[in-house]
């Protein structure tokens, strides 16, 4: 059992007319071993359109939030790593 385990779960169908929708949700659990505490996202992932004639369509769900933070939290840790470096450079040239 590892420290982060992923797992796609497919809800109930619901009807759509002569169609069927499926919501597929995406959970991840983190558990740090030896701990009794765990961490649970679940987050809508895709759905899959069942047609009439037997054919089955996979449409992705993009998150745009989870988008935006994750590209603000790169962002802040560029900007952190920038200043460290210009602190460093700046402390250099005064040594000299």
């Amino acid at each position: 059992m590892g420290l982060i385990q992923t797992e796609n779960r497919a809800g109930k169908p619901i009807p759509a007319g002569s169609t069927f929708i499926v919501p597929i949700e995406r959970m991840v659990k983190v558990q740090p071993p030896g701990m009794w505490g765990v961490a649970l996202w679940h987050r809508p992932s895709a759905v899959v359109v069942q047609h009439p004639d037997g054919s089955d369509e996979v449409i992705e769900i993009q998150d745009p939030t989870r988008q935006a933070v994750l590209t603000l939290l790169g962002f802040g840790i560029f900007g952190s790593l920038l200043m460290l470096l210009i602190h460093y450079l700046l402390r250099m040239a005064n040594t000299d």
